[in-house]
C-alpha cells in the first residue's frame, strides 16, 4: 500500500466515524386514509428516536422540517403542537410549482411521540390522491439533533404518505336503494299472500 492510498484510506475512517447516527424516522400519519371531498382531516408529524441513544430515555430533539403537497388536492388549515415542543423556526407556507410547502423547525420533541398536528381539508375530485412528502428542510448537513443526554445529530429517515379522496354519497342515491329494498319486500309478501289465497 503507497502512502497516498494509505492517507485516503485515513481520511475516509475519519469522515466515516465523524458522519451522524442514522437510526431514527420522522413519518406523516394521516388520520383517516381516505377522506371524502370537503372533509377535514389531520397529519400527525411524529418522530421514532429512540435508537439514538440505545438504552436511555427521555431525551429532547429537533430539527426542521419541509412538507410538500398539491394546494388543488388540499388546503391546510391550522397546526397543533404537541405539548411542550417549541418552534424555533415559524411555520412558513410558500407556493410555487403547483406545490404548497410548509416549513418549520421545532425543538424539544420527545424521543418518541407526535410532534405537531397539521389540518387539511380535502378539496380535490373524488378518486384523487394527495401525496404529502416530507423531508429535512437542511439538505446540505441536515438539521436534526438529540440534545440530550449529549448533543449528537443524527439523520432520521423520513416517511412520506397519501390519502385518497372519495366522492360524497348522494343522498338520493341512499333513498332510492332503501326504496327499492321497501319494494322487493312489499312483492314478495304479495306473492305469498297470493300462494296462500290460491
Amino acid at each position: 500500500m503507497n502512502r497516498h492510498t494509505s492517507l485516503s484510506l485515513c481520511a475516509a475512517l475519519a469522515l466515516a466515524t465523524g458522519l451522524p447516527a442514522q437510526a431514527a424516522s420522522i413519518a406523516l400519519q394521516p388520520s383517516a386514509t381516505t377522506v371524502l371531498q370537503g372533509q377535514a382531516f389531520t397529519l400527525d408529524l411524529v418522530i421514532d428516536a429512540a435508537d439514538v441513544y440505545p438504552g436511555q430515555t427521555g431525551g429532547l430533539y429537533g430539527g426542521e422540517v419541509i412538507i410538500r403537497f398539491d394546494p388543488a388536492q388540499v388546503s391546510f388549515g391550522t397546526p397543533t403542537l404537541a405539548a411542550g415542543v417549541n418552534l424555533y423556526l415559524p411555520l412558513a407556507s410558500e407556493t410555487a410549482g403547483g406545490q404548497q410547502t410548509l416549513t418549520f423547525g421545532f425543538d424539544n420533541a420527545p424521543e418518541t411521540g407526535t410532534v405537531a398536528t397539521l389540518g387539511f381539508t380535502a378539496i380535490g375530485s373524488a378518486g384523487a390522491t394527495a401525496a404529502f412528502d416530507i423531508e429535512d428542510n437542511d439538505d446540505f448537513s441536515g438539521s436534526f439533533a438529540a440534545y440530550y443526554p449529549t448533543y449528537k445529530r443524527f439523520d432520521p429517515a423520513f416517511i412520506d404518505t397519501a390519502v385518497q379522496i372519495s366522492a360524497v354519497p348522494a343522498p338520493g342515491a341512499a333513498w332510492l336503494l332503501a326504496t327499492g329494498v321497501a319494494g322487493l319486500g312489499a312483492l314478495g309478501r304479495r306473492r305469498r299472500q297470493a300462494q296462500r289465497d290460491s
